[in-house]
């Protein structure tokens, strides 16, 4: 990279040099190079120049607006992508957990030990009551 810079240096200085020179040459001859076509290479420069001061910068302001607004679009539907995405997965999570926390249905019958214990807790709870009543 070093080498490449360092010969486009040496390259625009001898460029510069030589134009110098030239310059140097007509004015101390009094005398003018291509004079016939120095006006066709000025109308054409101001063409050029026109057209890349000028319009080159709108039209790249108008692709570039394009493709903001395409980037934009990309951007939205994107979005909504992911949101239902978002939303499949936390109804899916809401089923899971439904599912989980929901009560069982009892099937058969409850064992003895159990209606003991059911009964006794129905019996403390009835003096508790009477106790907290008087």
């Amino acid at each position: 990279m070093v080498i490449f810079l360092t010969a486009v240096l040496l390259c625009s200085s001898l460029g510069m040099v030589l134009l110098l020179a030239i310059k140097h040459w007509e004015v101390s001859k009094d005398r003018m190079l291509f004079r016939s076509t120095r006006a066709q290479v000025n109308e054409s420069f101001a063409i050029y120049l026109n057209f890349f001061a000028s319009r080159l910068p709108s039209l790249a302001q108008e692709k570039g607006r394009t493709h903001i607004e395409a980037v934009e679009v990309w951007c939205k539907g994107m979005l909504a992508r992911v949101l239902l995405k978002a939303e499949g997965v936390l109804e899916r999570m809401l089923r899971t957990l439904k599912q989980t926390t929901a009560p069982h249905s009892a099937q058969g019958q409850v064992s003895a030990f159990l209606q003991e214990i059911a009964e006794h807790k129905r019996t403390l709870a009835h003096t508790r009551e009477h106790s907290l009543a008087r």
